[in-house]
């Protein structure tokens, strides 16, 4: 794994035009159970129901101690940070839900009415992951400042995620979500140090999906975190939504898919709109532009371009909203 981490780096194309202040904050669920605990089959599958009907609100992940069994599988495949984490929560049983940092439940605890207490709120930062596919990985973490810059002992953590793995448990439980496999940050979390406002901090990680991981299953979760009042600001995966604060009908009006993208990548709008949409590689250079002329749906070829990290911006008489995209 290496990880590199560059300071106040800014997007003179795309944040400083900004005029919001806010992004939308996500509930981080962190997910302690166990897969030989019999109470935890007898709650999770309710849980697992419950933030099913909050995919665009909820980050989840399923962490797995040695509690009350030290021979759950996924515990074994990486004893050491599976228990650093619970450690930091003070978990004594599971099956546990930490839900941004500060307030814990079981996991039958977890219901439409607390998270619907949830929604609604928003964060002075953004965390925007873009990463590729395949088995040798890079995954960029951007850390933007919307408003004032949040103070306190911040931590920024990453880690790798397996979105759906298939494992007949001894307790029952024939699949599991989100599964923690390994942190790219220290297991403490890296230094974080807010970026001015308009700016941002960037990070990028290597690692290998190892063998035993699906390859499309895989994924990065990144959140930054008070480490002493323990608050989790804000997450981000790269399946979010582009950052833009949440009463902003301007970028809501857009859809960008698929994305990741290997060929070709469409635009599509809800309502007809006027401006301009630029594609711009990673290093700010303009590679492709259209008129918007109230066109509903825009499409991009980028077979010819090489792997990485582009930026689709959109030019409206509201302001300029960047996407960012993985050419894989």
């Amino acid at each position: 794994m290496r990880s590199i981490i560059t300071l106040f780096f800014v997007f003179a194309f795309a944040i400083g035009a900004w005029s919001q202040n806010s992004a939308k904050r996500y509930i981080l669920l962190e997910h302690f159970t166990n897969s030989r605990c019999s109470v935890c089959a007898s709650q999770n599958p309710g849980f697992f129901n419950v933030i099913a009907n909050y995919p665009d609100d909820v980050h989840h992940v399923s962490i797995h101690p040695p509690i009350p069994y030290n021979s759950c599988v996924f515990y074994l495949a990486n004893p050491s940070e599976n228990s650093s984490r619970a450690t930091y929560y003070n978990i004594t049983g599971t099956p546990r839900v930490i839900r941004n940092g500060t307030m814990s439940s079981s996991a039958g605890a977890v219901t439409p009415a607390v998270l619907n207490a949830m929604i609604g709120q928003t964060s002075s930062i953004g965390i925007v992951v873009s990463e590729n596919t395949g088995t040798q990985r890079e995954a960029v973490v951007d850390v933007l400042t919307l408003g004032d810059q949040p103070a306190g002992s911040l931590r920024l953590f990453a880690m790798v995620v397996e979105r759906e793995v298939e494992y007949n448990a001894p307790n029952g439980e024939p699949v599991h979500h989100n599964v923690f496999r390994k942190m790219l940050t220290s297991i403490n979390g890296d230094a974080y140090v807010p970026a001015a406002t308009g700016q941002s901090v960037n990070y990028s990680f290597e690692f290998e999906v190892e063998n035993g991981w699906k390859e499309e299953e895989i994924y990065v979760l990144a959140f930054v975190q008070n480490i002493e009042s323990k608050e989790v600001l804000n997450s981000g995966t790269r399946f979010d939504e582009a950052i833009t604060s949440v009463d902003n009908p301007a970028v809501s009006n857009w859809k960008l898919f698929p994305n990741p993208v290997s060929d070709k990548l469409f635009l599509q709008a809800a309502q007809p709109e006027q401006g301009e949409c630029r594609l711009y590689d990673a290093t700010g250079k303009l590679l492709q532009k259209f008129p918007l002329d109230g066109q509903l749906q825009l499409d991009f070829d980028l077979n010819n371009y090489p792997t990485g990290i582009y930026t689709l911006q959109l030019v409206t008489d509201t302001g300029k909203y960047p996407f960012k995209i993985v050419k894989k």
